[in-house]
This record gives structure tokens, C-alpha cells and sequence, in this order.
């Protein structure tokens, strides 16, 4: 008798450690993978992801053994950069949506009639940045998560252009037939840093060609030419009602339009895709879609 009420005793102990580990198992679990959403969270994730935070949606079947470890490796890279000394200070999440659970309509929806059955979806303040549907190797996903949470752009995936001098960007402005975008920043500017990646990813999608001027990294005497180049900052992009130099300084990121040696258009600060594609048809340098 009194053997069994010992050994009753202990295996109470042993359901109490057991239902106290259950927590502490399950977030260690949860925290070692991503968050799986269904496809009717997927625009409300989009539109949650405000204030330059940065997401990345995964869509892969489950039933397919890669995905489990491809799933870690994001939760691993999300941290990673969440906690590196580069870090922007943004909000990084990742989730993943099992490709087995869609039905036919949500495939159609989320892949956009490709023939695929993986999906990446790097989303930045409010909207998708950068879609591939198709597999990527674990090194590609984290330069694509290093892009897109605005920690840096790896080289063989940069996009922009860098004028090798003023000359050289002063003959682009003279163009008389071709618009010139180039972007003005700096490498410690956080707006910056966010926008870098949406006009780097527009530069490769529409294949034209976009100039990026760091004033921290670019050579101060090229640089004081370029600012030298009587380009006026349209009224729209100065924060008054007029005009101004571009060599009596500007907030960054800007954004000029130039040509026939004059500034066209502009946009102050930093936009997203959508508005930059938009004012890209604006000013002729990619053409309206039907």
C-alpha cells in the first residue's frame, strides 16, 4: 500500500513536470519554424506589414520534405538579421502557407496561372515588393531577406547603376530622348535604406536603367560637380512653394526625373513600388499597361 501511493505520487510529479514542459516545448517548437497562416490571411498580412516593417510570405507544399527545413532556415535568417548589428530596427516576420490546403481558385489567385507549386512573397510597408515562383536556394532566400529588410543588397543582385562621374551623369541629363531617374541618398539615412530595394527590384523587373548617388561612399569632388549641374528641385519636392538648387541641399532619399538638361519630375522621400511604377509611366520611362 505504501509502495503504490509512492509510486502514485511520482507519476503525479512526473504529469505536472510534463504538463509545465508543454508550454516551454511548444514555443520552443514554434519558435524554430514560421508561423503558418491560411490563404484568406494572406492580404490582411500584406496590409499589416505598415510603417516600412518587412515580411516574407512562403508557399510550399507540406507534403514535400524540403519544406520543412527550407521553413527553418527562414525562422534561422529572420533572426539572424533581427538581431544584427545592421539591423534597421524593423519589424521582420516570416509565415508559410501549405500549398497542399489551396484549393484550385487560391492557386490561380497566389501564383498568377504559373506552373508552380513554391512561391516567395517579400513584402514591405503595406505591399508586395518582389515575387518569385520558384525554388531558391537557401543562400538565394537569405540575400533576398538581407535585400528586402533594408539590412543590404547582395552585389549579384544589384540592380541600379552608379555614374562614374559627374561627366558622365551630366550626359545622361542632357539626353534629349531618354529620361533619367536618379536617386539621391545616403548610406545612413534609414528612408534610405528602405527605398533602395524597391527601385533596385524595379530597375531588374522593367530592365531600365536607374542611377543611385551615395553622398557618404560617392567621390566628394564628383559629387559637389554633380550638385554643381544647375538642376532645380521642382516646388513639389522642396517642402515650399518654390523652386530649388539641388546644390543648396535637399532632404534624402530624392528623386529626380531629368531630361533635355532639365528636372521633369521628382518625389521627395521614400514611395512604394506602385507610386514609383506609376510615376515611371508618368514621365515616359516604362509604358501604361492596358
Amino acid at each position: 500500500m505504501v509502495m503504490n501511493s509512492k509510486l502514485v505520487r511520482n507519476i503525479l510529479i512526473v504529469v505536472v513536470v510534463i504538463i509545465l514542459c508543454i508550454p516551454i516545448i511548444s514555443d520552443m517548437i514554434s519558435n524554430s519554424t514560421i508561423k503558418t497562416i491560411e490563404y484568406a490571411d494572406f492580404d490582411t498580412t500584406v496590409q499589416n506589414t505598415s510603417s516600412y516593417n518587412f515580411a516574407l510570405v512562403y508557399v510550399a507544399p507540406s507534403s514535400d520534405e524540403n519544406t520543412k527545413t527550407i521553413k527553418g532556415d527562414i525562422r534561422e535568417y529572420i533572426d539572424e538579421f533581427a538581431n544584427s548589428d545592421s539591423s534597421t530596427g524593423r519589424s521582420l516576420e516570416a509565415y508559410y502557407i501549405d500549398y497542399d490546403e489551396l484549393s484550385s481558385d487560391e492557386v490561380i489567385e497566389l501564383f498568377n496561372g504559373v506552373d508552380s507549386d513554391t512561391a516567395y512573397y517579400f513584402i514591405s510597408n503595406g505591399s508586395v515588393v518582389k515575387t518569385i515562383t520558384d525554388e531558391l536556394k537557401s543562400s538565394t532566400i537569405k540575400d533576398y531577406i538581407s535585400e528586402y529588410s533594408a539590412n543590404g543588397i547582395a552585389e549579384d543582385l544589384v540592380y541600379y547603376k552608379v555614374a562614374e562621374d559627374a561627366k558622365t551623369y551630366e550626359k545622361l541629363v542632357d539626353s534629349k530622348k531618354i529620361v533619367t531617374m536618379a536617386v539621391f541618398g545616403r548610406s545612413n539615412c534609414f528612408y534610405c535604406n528602405q527605398y533602395q530595394p524597391v527601385y533596385n527590384t524595379v530597375a531588374e523587373e522593367e530592365n531600365i536603367d536607374i542611377y543611385y548617388f551615395d553622398s557618404t561612399t560617392y567621390d566628394s569632388e564628383e559629387y559637389d560637380k554633380i550638385m554643381d549641374l544647375d538642376l532645380k528641385i521642382p516646388a513639389s519636392c522642396t517642402g515650399t512653394d518654390e523652386d530649388a538648387n539641388l546644390a543648396d541641399g535637399f532632404d534624402t532619399p530624392l528623386t529626380l526625373f531629368t531630361k533635355n538638361g532639365k528636372v521633369i519630375d521628382c518625389i521627395s522621400g521614400y514611395v512604394n513600388k506602385d507610386t514609383l511604377l506609376t510615376k515611371l509611366e508618368t514621365v515616359g520611362m516604362i509604358e501604361f499597361e492596358d
